[in-house]
């Protein structure tokens, strides 16, 4: 494992970021976090500007590499720790993987990001009236279809992934939203949310 330091720059506020810190707990890597308000005018704000000139969150550091994209930077850490075995190895825990973490990227968590954006965050994405109620729509067709790519005692590999912590995180929200998850999602999220690795910032949302 590098012996490089790591920093993730995440928000004050439970985000994408907390999958990130989720995999380097799972992986049991020391990092830093530093937590910002999304205000620009702040010497934090102004530090990661400099690191990522988006000022997008996650940004993380590991040595001189900045790394961005949530889920990318979720199995870039768990590749600096394979004994935690928290990616697939063979061909075909590689396809399981690869299926599922797709589908839930493109069929659920792009809905529920577009319900998220058009209520909560109105002020900031102006979508179109009945933007959220089709987006939920199609958040919860993705849910209920869900079952048909998730594993039995894992959502994958027979064993807790990155593919884990991004369906405990998307379950949650799909909760937020109340929206029914199958049985065997809401199965999975009980059990990823128990575990002691989860970030304290997700107990609390």
């Amino acid at each position: 494992m590098s012996t490089e330091s790591i920093t993730v720059y995440a928000w004050s506020h439970a985000s994408r970021a907390e999958r990130c810190l989720w995999t380097l707990n799972e992986a049991g890597i020391e990092h830093e976090v530093i937590r910002l308000k999304p205000r620009p005018d702040t010497p934090e704000f102004a530090q990661l500007k400099s690191i990522n000139p988006t000022a997008k969150i996650p940004t993380a550091t590991h040595g001189d590499k900045v790394l961005t994209e949530s889920v990318p930077m979720c199995e870039y850490f768990a590749r600096l720790a394979p004994e935690a075995k928290l990616m697939p190895v063979t061909d075909e825990e590689h396809f399981e993987y690869s299926r599922l973490m797709h589908y839930l990227l493109t069929e659920v968590e792009a809905y529920v990001w577009t319900a998220t954006q058009a209520s909560t965050l109105s002020a900031m994405y102006p979508w179109p009236d009945g933007t959220t109620k089709f987006a939920l729509k199609m958040a919860q067709k993705g849910f209920r279809n869900l079952e048909h790519v998730l594993g039995q005692d894992f959502a994958c590999c027979g064993r807790f992934t990155v593919a884990d912590i991004l369906l405990g995180q998307i379950c949650s929200w799909g909760h937020a939203f109340k929206l029914q998850l199958p049985e065997k999602a809401e199965h999975l999220f009980q059990q990823a949310f128990s575990r002691p690795t989860l970030p304290e910032t997700m107990k609390q949302s």
